[in-house]
């Protein structure tokens, strides 16, 4: 099938506008509405504004719920599509597949842009199910748990009572959701991929060009072993293969990417001038706050009164690992270190607060995080969560690690948020002959070099490679990244990646020297 020409798309829209959008609850089959189909919409700026251009088009791709229950509800995800910048398109767009799981990609369309993804084609982001602009009355975001997690900035991260107050929220919220007739179990990565495969036959494109950016890479390969038909190409950008993504996993990836950072530091004599080395430093810290936390209060980057924030051990390991999403800081994170064994917690607590409270209050969408996490992580984990810690940080205490790095509260989340496990195909590699590109940040703390290594074994017609000094979602942060993506999309069998063997670490921000009262 050919792509629909804009003129007919426009003409559609107006159509749809007359017309009453089915709602989730009496949608199915039995209605007589085709389904999957693509209905033009508006873009939406409710409940929270996107970030796509004044000339984007959006609609609605509906699809069913549950696929085992053909003639059940159906819900509606979101889709925007940019124009391409160049007069002169190529005819085969990029589809992108967000991260998270349960991120807000539409909110990513201007950072999208700014890497260059429409310049030579459209742009296609959809919202998958579980997330902001998924299915409607009520979207399976949880509110209750976003506010947990401010409120427990200021209590030990690792303490009971943050652990009995997630919990709680995250119980709150899975029975609000069941009371509206959600069907939990459905939200996972098999009916992800199927999403994306149905949109692309609804639009009516022949082949498109795949991206998936971190949990994304996850459903694109799902995709490419499920639904192969029409990918022309698969660019994967900080790895997480299907097939070893567990929770316990997250502690040795936090290890690869802590030695990377620590080590280019060191290879640099201004970074750290101290006594002892920056690793074992910050491992002091680490133990040192796990017994005797520290509180301060900060700034909010959102405005308001300041907030408390309680740095214990395990906040302190989080953060090294949250630092990952943010590439252009990386730079002071030896500085930050510094400043905290002189006895300033500030630098680090205003990021800790800037990481919580910069997330939103019902943005994330709990449906697809949680149905993927305690349906396709957890219950595949080989081994305890702790002794994978113990195994990637000897030296760390066994109540900072006890807790899953990174994904902190999931195990116990996942107790109350009661879906089925996934079956063992969800799990599997992904043998394929699509030409694929993997990207990995060396810094990366959260899906490490290693993990792209891992998806290439069974991608024999793919290209990977390491950028230097880049945290996670290597495209947005790497202008390099971007040459090479766009030499990708132009030849996927022949790709140009001169630039990468120039790349090197950034400078960073020489640490300041010890004060005399710190410990080190």
């Amino acid at each position: 099938m050919r792509k629909l020409p804009l003129m007919l798309i426009a003409i559609c829209a107006l159509i749809a506008a007359t017309l009453p959008l089915a709602s989730p609850a009496n949608a199915g089959a039995g209605s007589g509405l085709r389904v999957p189909r693509f209905v033009p919409t508006v873009c939406p700026t409710k409940p929270v504004p996107t970030t796509l251009p004044a000339d984007a088009r959006c609609g609605f791709l509906v699809v069913p719920e549950n696929r085992a229950r053909p003639a059940g509800r159906t819900i509606r995800l979101t889709v925007g599509i940019v124009p391409a910048a160049s007069p002169h398109p190529a005819p085969d767009p990029i589809v992108y597949l967000a991260g998270g799981p349960g991120g807000f990609p539409l909110g990513e369309a201007q950072s999208l842009i700014a890497a260059g993804f429409n310049r030579d084609r459209e742009l296609i982001i959809i919202s998958q199910r579980g997330t902001i602009y998924g299915p409607p009355n009520p979207a399976p975001t949880c509110p209750e748990v976003d506010r947990a997690f401010i409120h427990t900035l200021g209590l030990p991260l690792d303490g009971s009572q943050a652990i009995r107050l997630n919990v709680a929220a995250t119980r709150a919220c899975y029975q609000r959701l069941l009371a509206a007739d959600s069907d939990l179990g459905a939200y996972n990565t098999t009916e992800n991929a199927a999403d994306v495969a149905d949109l692309r036959v609804a639009l009516g494109i022949r082949e498109w060009n795949v991206f998936g950016d971190s949990y994304g890479t996850n459903l694109a390969m799902t995709l490419m072993r499920e639904h192969p038909q029409g990918i022309r190409s698969v660019t994967l950008d900080s790895v997480e293969p299907p097939e070893v993504v567990a929770a316990n996993l997250f502690a040795p990836n936090a290890r690869e990417g802590f030695d990377s950072l620590f080590r280019a530091c060191m290879e640099q004599a201004q970074c750290w001038r101290r006594r002892p080395g920056i690793e074992q430093t910050f491992t002091n810290l680490v133990r040192r706050l796990e017994a005797h936390p520290v509180t301060t209060r900060v700034k909010p980057p959102t405005g308001g009164p300041p907030v408390k924030v309680v740095l214990d051990g395990g906040r302190l390991a989080n953060w090294l690992i949250d630092e990952s999403f943010n590439t252009a800081d990386l730079r002071n994170v030896p500085a930050m270190i510094g400043e905290l064994a002189n006895g300033n917690p500030r630098p680090i607590a205003t990021e800790v607060a800037a990481h919580v409270l910069g997330s939103g209050i019902g943005i994330l969408g709990y449906g697809l995080a949680l149905g993927v996490g305690c349906a396709e992580w957890i219950p595949y984990m080989k081994g305890s969560i702790l002794s994978a810690g113990r195994r990637a940080f000897p030296d760390y205490p066994a109540s900072v690690l006890t807790p899953a790095l990174h994904v902190t509260y999931l195990p116990q989340e996942c107790t109350v948020w009661k879906v089925p496990k996934a079956p063992a195909a969800q799990r599997a590699a992904t043998p394929s002959p699509i030409p694929t590109l993997l990207l990995a940040g060396s810094f990366d703390a959260v899906t490490p070099t290693s993990w792209a290594r891992i998806a290439a074994r069974t991608l024999p017609n793919s290209t990977l490679l390491q950028f230097a000094g880049i945290g996670h979602f290597v495209t947005l942060a790497s202008p390099c990244a971007q040459r090479v993506f766009a030499s990708f999309l132009a030849t996927p069998n022949a790709p140009n990646t001169a630039c990468v063997a120039k790349l090197r670490p950034p400078m960073f921000k020489p640490a300041p020297p010890a004060s005399t009262s710190a410990g080190g």
